[in-house]
């Protein structure tokens, strides 16, 4: 018998955060560990980012983070799910709680027109995801292509 998962916002301490990192890094194009410090991104994240995430018994097992701080742009920092539930639809439903929450925001009154991200050019699978749910490309450099998905629209 499988352990639900479960969507929880905002439980996750730095050291929960840094785990579930550490786990995924392997499926990021460039590993997290050579594009940051993992605790200081982690504790960044507890303080500042809200996130989204799903759990199986005392792991997070998924997590998205999105900083909500300066309209008219919501911007998402990480999306993320273990190697061995990947495939499941976890990525859609943080995903889709996330765009949820922010039109929450903006129908607040709190004036957020779009939910902006950065992927790897070379993530075709990231970017076909992102695409699914409305993201368009903006532009690129070298290494990484802006996307956003207009709430107005």
């Amino acid at each position: 018998m499988t352990t639900p998962v479960t969507l929880l916002m905002n439980t996750a301490s730095a050291a929960d955060i840094q785990a579930h990192l550490l786990g995924c890094q392997a499926d990021f194009v460039i590993a997290l560990t050579q594009q940051t410090d993992l605790t200081l991104y982690a504790e960044k994240m507890a303080a500042l980012a809200t996130r989204f995430e799903l759990w199986q018994a005392s792991h997070m097992v998924g997590l998205l983070a999105v900083y909500s701080n300066q309209p008219p742009l919501a911007f998402i920092t990480n999306v993320s799910v273990w190697p061995s539930l990947q495939g499941q639809g976890y990525a859609a439903q943080l995903m889709t709680a996330c765009i949820a929450h922010v039109q929450t925001l903006n129908f607040q009154s709190q004036g957020f027109q779009s939910i902006g991200l950065k992927v790897a050019n070379t993530n075709s699978k990231a970017i076909h995801f992102y695409q699914q749910f409305g993201f368009t490309a903006l532009q690129a450099d070298e290494a990484e292509l802006s996307m956003r998905l207009s709430l107005n629209e």
